[in-house]
């Protein structure tokens, strides 16, 4: 009996102490979770989510925890984390008042009025009483009414009355069947804000980003003061990358022919990183060419590597030197690609003309096929060889529908050394760029687009080339100042860096 009694104190014992382990170990995460809420409301959202990790490594199910992390993510203006997370939070537990809460709260910070109303809506079918919830519906619905009395003169009631239906159906998550009705609707009324709105907001939820975008761009046309578009195409340019893509034509002087020591072949292989000053993270690029020298001009094959945002995409390019005489020679291009961080389709033609005295000059035009747009940019150059210089002035022209032309320009100079393969050269460019790179929302990509933004740049380059070797080298460092496109007049800036290695044989 003593054996027994002695068994069961043990047991008991050892009970206690592991009650009093777990109460020890719970009392630690509520004081770890105070620390990461004070932290995140003094806008340290990193160090809080770090803090938050800790705790939901031991208790995957604190949902205080997985709310405030969301919540960090909001603030931070990373609209689409927050989404993520708290979408999954509404969709295991359907009274989380806290996390519908933030849900409603988060769209309302991103500028998606009708899915924060929409949010409401569905909580209160699990919450009905809950006054948090219903002041915020009342809230939301407030703000609609305060906008459709705001409307444009173009727009009637009834026509917001209509683009309900197609609203109600991407609520339902049926983004076919609203796009086919809005598409109806701004075909029949251009000036349909709301139904602009609506089909805005429906590729925003079905995560067509650039067909979003491109609706926003549309619209803009027709009501390019409303405030509504206005926000939303922000909200979208927000997670586009701004920095304005260098001019991949290079162009090559022979300044005495029997320098040339190209060998018919040549490989080549590049690569280069964008670092910003805000916003946004740095980007990768590469590319592998094959160069063949033939009686009737260059012919070559190229292949671009992309990572932006840990999200890779290639695109392959055939480039063309055709050669019609000894002063008359034409540079043509055709890329394609199927990944959304590059344009669909991306066309070049340009003629170049050998005039005397030194003096170089072509005319020709680049397309860019976007998927839901394109765009024509006219292009030529005019060049002059002094020397040892050359120095070459390059202009582009973007007609725009309904408004100015677009105009930019960029100077190149080089100073060449021993051969014509061994130069130090800068670049500046100033006006506006057509060619932006994006970011992504989700797990969309978005290619180039077409934007109109205020640019500066300056670019460093050398080239050498060993002597008698088969191998050449270039490198280029360059800054970029660039006006938000969603924020005019402000402007952030950027650093390139970039390696290039060619062998011949």
């Amino acid at each position: 009996m003593k054996g027994y009694f002695a068994y069961l104190g043990i047991l008991l014992l050892s009970q206690c102490l592991a009650y009093g382990q777990e109460k020890a170990q719970l009392q630690d995460s509520d004081l770890l979770f105070s620390e990461a809420r004070e932290l995140a409301f003094n806008g340290q959202h990193s160090d809080a989510r770090n803090t938050l990790e800790t705790i939901l490594s031991d208790y995957p199910d604190h949902s205080d925890g997985k709310t405030l992390m969301a919540k960090t993510y909001s603030w931070e203006g990373n609209y689409e984390e927050a989404r993520k997370q708290l979408n999954r939070m509404t969709s295991r537990n359907r009274d989380n008042q806290e996390a519908w809460v933030a849900a409603i709260k988060n769209e309302m910070y991103a500028g998606n009025t009708y899915i924060a109303l929409g949010l409401a809506n569905k909580a209160l079918k699990f919450m009905a009483t809950d006054p948090e919830l219903n002041g915020l519906r009342a809230a939301l619905e407030s703000e609609l009414n305060q906008r459709s009395n705001n409307k444009t003169q173009q727009e009637t009631a009834s026509g917001d009355i209509i683009a309900l239906k197609p609203k109600s159906q991407t609520w339902l998550g049926k983004y076919d069947q609203a796009r086919k009705r809005f598409n109806a609707y701004t075909s029949e009324d251009p000036y349909h804000q709301q139904a602009w709105v609506g089909a805005i907001n429906n590729e925003m939820d079905a995560g067509n980003l650039i067909i979003a975008l491109g609706l926003a761009n549309k619209a803009l046309e027709r009501l390019s003061g409303d405030q509504e578009i206005l926000v939303l195409r922000a909200h979208l340019l927000k997670l586009i990358d701004p920095a304005a893509a260098a001019s991949n034509i290079e162009k090559k002087p022979v300044l005495k022919k029997e320098e040339v020591t190209y060998r018919g072949n040549r490989v080549s292989v590049a690569n280069q990183v964008d670092v910003f000053d805000q916003v946004f993270d740095p980007m990768y690029y590469g590319s592998v060419e094959y160069t063949r020298e033939t009686p009737f001009g260059k012919i070559i094959p190229r292949i671009l590597y992309s990572n932006r945002f840990n999200t890779e995409g290639l695109q392959y390019e055939l480039e063309l030197y055709p050669k019609f005489s000894e002063k008359i020679y034409a540079n043509i291009s055709y890329a394609y690609s199927s990944s959304f961080i590059f344009p669909a389709q991306r066309g070049r033609a340009e003629v170049f003309a050998n005039l005397p005295k030194g003096i170089e000059a072509s005319l020709g035009a680049r397309y860019y096929d976007f998927k839901e747009t394109d765009a024509l940019v006219y292009t030529g150059s005019i060049g002059m060889y002094r020397g040892n210089y050359y120095v070459s002035l390059r202009p582009f022209i973007t007609p725009r529908a309904g408004q100015p032309l677009s105009l930019s320009g960029s100077l190149l100079a080089r100073k060449y050394t021993r051969t014509k393969d061994d130069y130090w050269g800068i670049r500046l460019g100033v006006g506006y760029n057509t060619d932006l790179k994006q970011l992504r929302r989700d797990d969309t990509l978005l290619s180039e687009t077409v934007l109109f933004v205020s640019s500066q740049q300056l670019q460093l380059e050398h080239q050498f080339r060993p002597q008698q070797a088969a191998s050449m080298y270039r490198a280029n460092l360059g800054l970029l100042r660039q006006e938000f496109a969603a924020d005019p007049g402000n402007f952030f800036y950027a650093i390139s860096g970039g390696l290039q290695y060619f062998f011949d044989f």
